[in-house]
């Protein structure tokens, strides 16, 4: 399971597993108490410049495409 958290390795050192599950949070919520337990690791895409964060969408989309290459 990866999951996009903060405090957690970037997506440009973190090496994806073959197969898995991409879980990402509620941009408000993040992610719920319950699948906390199912979560083996943690990455995140890094922040450039003053932006506070990315939509779930955008972040989602920017992880599939490095999980890919």
């Amino acid at each position: 399971v990866v999951i996009v958290w903060s405090k957690s390795e970037s997506t440009h050192n973190f090496s994806f597993p073959e197969e898995g599950i991409l879980l990402v949070g509620s941009e408000s919520h993040g992610i719920p108490k319950t699948l906390e337990k199912f979560i083996t690791e943690k990455v995140t895409v890094p922040r450039h410049g003053k932006a506070e964060s990315l939509n779930a969408a955008i972040a989602t989309a920017i992880l599939c495409d490095n999980w890919l290459r």
